[in-house]
């Protein structure tokens, strides 16, 4: 049997030890802390990180707009139109902008691989006969995707 770490960390290959109250905490850590000998998928976990992904972008993008061209935020051409601000607002301009592409394309990742997971769990679960609830899964997940 495995010897437990201290602070709650595996001993066995990882591509990070973070400590497991953070594990426990943020999804986007779970995923990479996860053992490399283990083959164990949560597709929960993988929706939860591209939601983290997707709110860290909105916060980093904003701020980098916000200290260095906080005009683009509260001058944005399309204000007028829209009559408030929009989240968008603050990816729309470099540098954020090139944060965003590259956060946004891990949050498309995260979340074509939970609709691969799901998919494939379903699957197995009815073994290949889906019932109409897990049809609709089926084509929302990929929807979303």
């Amino acid at each position: 049997p495995r010897s437990q770490a201290p602070w709650g960390l595996s001993d066995s290959p990882q591509v990070c030890r973070c400590p497991k109250f953070l594990q426990d905490r943020v999804s986007i850590i779970k995923l990479i802390s996860q053992p490399l000998d283990t083959r164990v998928f949560q597709p929960k976990t993988y929706l939860s990180a591209s939601n983290e992904v997707f709110g860290y972008t909105l916060v980093i993008t904003w701020l980098l707009t916000w200290l260095w061209y906080p005009d683009q935020i509260f001058e944005h051409p399309a204000r007028p139109i829209i009559g408030s601000f929009n989240p968008c607002f603050g990816w729309d301009y470099a540098p954020a902008s090139y944060v965003a592409l590259v956060c946004c394309s891990v949050n498309v990742y995260l979340t074509w691989r939970y609709a691969w997971l799901e998919q494939t769990r379903a699957y197995l679960i009815s073994q290949g006969n889906l019932t109409p609830a897990q049809t609709f899964s089926k084509y929302a997940s990929y929807w979303l995707a």
